[in-house]
């Protein structure tokens, strides 16, 4: 895959060209020329948003009327624009648990060799290669092995990954790129009848070409997918042009239309699951708080007293309450620690000049937590991975 000649400014020799000619039948050199392929293929009108119930019901609910809005839950589900999904990919793989099951399958995947220490290793077919083998191992195969982790990380996230490959004649590849310019959120992939044919990114103009955006070569990119990806029946293909697509036309003739397979994140079934897990989370740590705070309501009997001096005598009570509170605040943070006692003063008409102190506390209700776990295991079963599993990576 040598790309770069040695003025650097990139370019095959012809031999080469022809080579990968041959591996990517479906390119044609001609698409570089064709205008009506942009880098905003994609739709970009959805994003992901609350369901609205005056609209139409989306087939994402669960109700036990089918004409009714009432009663009904609407189950959170992934946007179908590939943009607005990515977005929301990356926020759940910041969780630590997802983290954590992610982990989990990349070393599964990447285990290494007991022998060689290797996760990725060549073996000659026969004793005459095995020094062109080695030599191959050494110069392409354990660069590989240092980088793949990387690389293969955001594919689980996102579904797809891309590396650039960097390579000069008489040389072969001599370096990688795996960047936030490779990463599926620039790069639009285009195929004909179902095989790459290239693809467009801004971060993939040449100098030469104006810095228009063109139809890249198929070689220019390596794609790291999880080719476990199904079509979506809502979502026809973009077609490029006014001709009609038809299955009986000549595959090597078709105009190059961007695909729909970007692969299929780790995360993809995920969602609800995860989304409930935070929820209950959040409750239980509301609790805790709550079950911290000491609410002290201190009642002030005003009987037999005027207003003026029934007003008079609240506020000496509230403003030495007020100096406590304030002192044991600014002793609380020398300290590093929190006041978790709130005072509230209410006047009543009791004995005359007494003061009533209640004070009212809250447990924690934790004999549900059950519930929490349930969304945990459902969420390891989402992830292919076993809760004992994720306890002893994330401990």
């Amino acid at each position: 895959m040598a790309e770069m000649s040695k003025n650097g400014e990139g370019g095959i020799s012809k031999k080469l060209n022809g080579l990968m000619k041959q591996l990517f039948p479906y390119f044609n050199e001609s698409d570089q020329n064709d205008s009506t392929i942009h880098v905003e293929a994609s739709n970009f009108n959805e994003r992901w948003q609350v369901p609205d119930v005056a609209a139409n019901t989306p087939p994402t609910t669960l109700g036990s009327n089918g004409d009714s809005d009432r009663d009904r839950y609407f189950i959170k589900k992934m946007p179908s624009d590939r943009m607005a999904k990515y977005a929301l990919l990356a926020e759940m793989a910041e969780d630590a648990t997802i983290d954590a099951g992610i982990n989990i399958h990349l070393g599964f995947a990447l285990s290494v060799d007991s022998k060689t220490n290797k996760a990725i290793t060549l073996k000659p077919k026969t004793e005459a290669d095995t020094e062109y083998v080695a030599k191959l191992q050494a110069e392409l195969v354990d660069p590989i092995n240092e980088k793949i982790r990387n690389w293969l990380k955001p594919s689980c996230i996102f579904g797809t990954n891309y590396v650039r490959p960097y390579g000069e004649a008489g040389k072969g590849i001599v370096a990688w790129e795996a960047s936030w310019d490779t990463l599926p959120i620039n790069i639009k992939e285009y195929e004909r009848a179902g095989q790459l044919a290239g693809f467009t990114s801004e971060k993939l103009v040449k100098k030469e070409s104006g810095g228009g955006i063109r139809l890249a070569e198929p070689w220019a990119l390596i794609p790291l997918k999880l080719d476990n990806w199904t079509p979506d029946i809502h979502q026809p293909p973009i077609q490029n042009g006014v001709q009609q697509y038809s299955l009986y036309d000549d595959t090597h003739m078709r105009r190059p239309m961007e695909t729909q397979n970007y692969g299929r994140s780790i995360l993809e079934s995920s969602l609800e699951s995860w989304c409930a897990m935070r929820e209950s989370l959040i409750s239980l740590l509301s609790s805790r708080v709550l079950a911290s705070k000491k609410d002290r309501f201190v009642h002030v009997s005003t009987a037999g007293l005027d207003t003026a001096r029934a007003a008079e005598y609240v506020n000496l009570v509230a403003d030495q309450l007020k100096a406590d509170k304030e002192a044991s605040l600014r002793k609380s943070a020398r300290a590093s620690a929190i006041s978790t006692v709130w005072n509230a003063i209410i006047p009543s008409m009791g004995d005359k000049g007494g003061v009533t102190i209640d004070t009212q506390t809250m447990s924690p209700d934790i004999q549900h937590v059950e519930d929490i776990m349930f969304h945990i295991k459902r969420l390891c079963g989402s992830l292919g991975i076993d809760l004992v599993w994720l306890a002893s990576q994330t401990c």
